[in-house]
């Protein structure tokens, strides 16, 4: 009878333990995990995209099985490129841009009467001031994006479409605001102001005209 030498099985055990490890199920990603993914995509890739300004979970997987989270960003002025998307897998948490032939998927839009309520937008020219404008050092900046992100994921997980973000204007200053899209804002709605009531401390936030 063959006998397995102390070290031996100490290897082994090791190797068991890592290879259950390795299987073992995650739980669904939150919204918050998933722009975290998306941030350390853009910083291996040198992207600054900011905030993302919708975020979709997965619904039906694709082909080859994926079930993505997809992540919209502040457009680029003009060219080809100026959609910014990132997709995350549901399941392994891997983060990458848009594969050849991906089906860009668009938020659907709720009604008043829909169960959950959900607050909706309509375009127009006004952005809501949740912090006074000035100007910001890079640390400062950092962490009102990271505010921003942290509102988004509050916002697409309570009914409020996920459009704050931090905006630098003609002077350079920035500031946290809701309803910039790239070129326009949103029209005023006091369900807006309602939402940030009931959850988050911006209770003074400001309606702002861009005309």
């Amino acid at each position: 009878m063959h006998r397995v030498v102390p070290g031996l099985m100490i290897v082994l055990v090791a190797a068991w333990l890592l290879l259950g490890v390795g299987c073992e199920h995650r739980g669904p990603l939150s919204s918050a995990e998933v722009i975290t993914l998306g941030d350390d995509l853009m910083i291996r890739e040198g992207f600054s995209w900011g905030t993302p300004i919708e975020i979709l979970s997965p619904e039906s997987a694709d082909a080859s099985g994926h079930r993505w989270w997809q992540l919209r960003y502040v457009d680029a002025l003009e060219g080809p490129g100026s959609q910014r998307l990132l997709i995350v897998d549901g399941d392994t948490g891997w983060a990458q841009l848009p594969y050849a032939g991906y089906r860009v998927r668009t938020k659907a839009v709720l009604s008043r009467g829909s169960t959950p309520p959900a607050v909706v937008v309509q375009d127009g020219p006004f952005v809501l001031l949740l912090t006074p404008p000035s100007v910001l050092a890079h640390d400062a900046r950092g962490a009102l994006e990271a505010e921003a992100a942290r509102l988004n994921a509050e916002a697409a997980s309570s009914g409020l479409y996920p459009l704050f973000l931090v905006r630098r204007d003609d002077q350079g200053r920035s500031a946290l605001v809701y309803g910039w899209q790239s070129d326009h804002g949103i029209q005023r709605d006091t369900a807006v102001t309602m939402w940030l009531s009931h959850h988050s401390s911006y209770t003074a936030a400001t309606w702002v005209d861009l005309r």
